[in-house]
C-alpha cells in the first residue's frame, strides 16, 4: 500500500468517547510531503462525544490546518493537499480545509487555525498569514468555516457553510471569535461577540478573507471573491460586540455593494464596538488593509 492510501486511510471516529466518564485526549498529526507522482493526498477527521479532540494537518512545509474541540462537540475535519506545485519558484502546492463542527448540549469549545506557511516569495511576498476561529459556549453552538493556499494567498470563507452562516453559540456565557492575519502580523482583521451571562444567541456570517497577492495587504470579510452576501452578526440577549483592525499603510470600509463610508490613505488602527442590552444587528462590517 502506499503512502498516500495510507494517508487516506487515517480517519479518526471518537463516538466511543460517550463511556468514558473522564476527559480524554486524542491528539493525531500528520506530516504530508510532496509526490513524485503529483497525486492529492485528503484526510478526514470526524469525532462525537465528550472529551478532547486535537487534528493538526501538514501540507508539506505549504501550509498546516490544525483543530481543537473540547467538552460536548462532534464534527468533521477535511483536509486536502492537491501536491500540485510547479517548478520553482512557483513550488507550493494548492491546500484546502472545511472544519464542521459541533457543540451539543451543557457545552463545549472549538477551533479552527489555518497557516500558510510558503508561497512564491519573489513576486507574493512572503508567507505566515493565519486565519484563527473560535466559539465556545455554556450551551450550544457551530464552527463552519473554510480555508486555503496556494503559491500567491491564503483566502477563508463561508461557501460550504450551512445556510452561509459560519459561527453560532446560544447559552448563558459564549464567546464568538474570528480573526485574519497577514503576513505581516500588525495588519489585521478581527471580531468578537461575547455574551454577558443573561442568555442569548450570536450567529456571524464572514463571507470572505484574502491575504496575499501584495505582500502584507488583506480583506476581512469584505464581500469580495463573489460572494453576494457580504458580512453580519445577529445577536439576541446582551453582550459586546467587537470589530476592529489595523492598516500600516492603509485601511479602507469594505461595505458590499455601497461606497465606502471612511478611508484612511496612510494606515490606522480602526474599531467598532457595540454594547446590546436586548438584541443587535450589524450588516457589513468588513474592510481592507495593508
Amino acid at each position: 500500500m502506499g503512502r498516500n492510501e495510507k494517508e487516506k486511510k487515517k480517519k479518526m471516529n471518537g463516538k466511543g468517547m460517550k463511556a468514558i466518564p473522564m476527559l480524554v485526549m486524542l491528539t493525531l498529526m500528520l506530516s504530508v510531503g510532496v509526490s513524485s507522482a503529483l497525486a492529492s493526498t485528503d484526510f478526514t477527521l470526524d469525532w462525537s462525544g465528550y472529551g478532547t479532540v486535537i487534528g493538526t494537518f501538514n501540507s508539506g512545509d505549504d501550509a498546516i490546518a490544525h483543530m481543537t474541540a473540547t467538552g460536548n462537540t462532534f464534527g468533521n475535519l477535511y483536509v486536502k493537499d492537491f501536491d500540485n506545485g510547479g517548478v520553482a519558484p512557483y513550488d507550493v502546492d494548492d491546500t484546502s480545509a472545511n472544519m464542521d463542527s459541533h457543540i451539543t448540549s451543557g457545552g463545549g469549545s472549538l477551533e479552527f487555525l489555518y497557516t500558510r506557511t510558503d508561497t512564491c516569495e519573489a513576486f507574493y511576498g512572503l508567507p505566515g498569514q493565519v486565519s484563527n476561529s473560535f466559539v465556545a459556549s455554556s450551551g450550544t453552538g457551530t464552527l463552519d468555516f473554510c480555508a486555503g493556499s496556494n503559491y500567491a494567498y491564503l483566502q477563508s470563507y463561508t461557501y460550504a457553510a450551512t445556510d452561509n452562516i459560519n459561527f453560532q453559540a446560544t447559552g448563558e456565557n459564549f464567546i464568538v471569535q474570528h480573526s485574519l492575519t497577514s503576513s505581516l502580523p500588525a495588519n489585521f482583521g478581527a471580531l468578537q461577540v461575547v455574551s454577558t451571562g443573561s442568555g442569548g444567541s450570536a450567529s456571524v456570517v464572514h463571507s470572505y478573507d484574502l491575504s496575499g497577492y501584495t505582500g502584507d495587504s488583506f480583506t476581512f470579510g469584505a464581500g469580495t471573491g463573489g460572494c453576494v452576501w457580504g458580512t453580519h452578526i445577529s445577536a439576541t440577549g446582551s453582550g459586546i460586540a467587537t470589530v476592529w483592525g489595523h492598516g500600516d499603510d492603509y485601511l479602507k470600509d469594505g461595505t458590499y455593494g455601497q461606497t465606502s463610508e471612511w478611508t484612511m490613505p496612510l494606515g490606522g488602527t480602526f474599531q467598532s464596538q457595540w454594547t446590546y442590552d436586548s438584541g443587535l444587528t450589524v450588516n457589513d462590517y468588513g474592510f481592507f488593509g495593508s
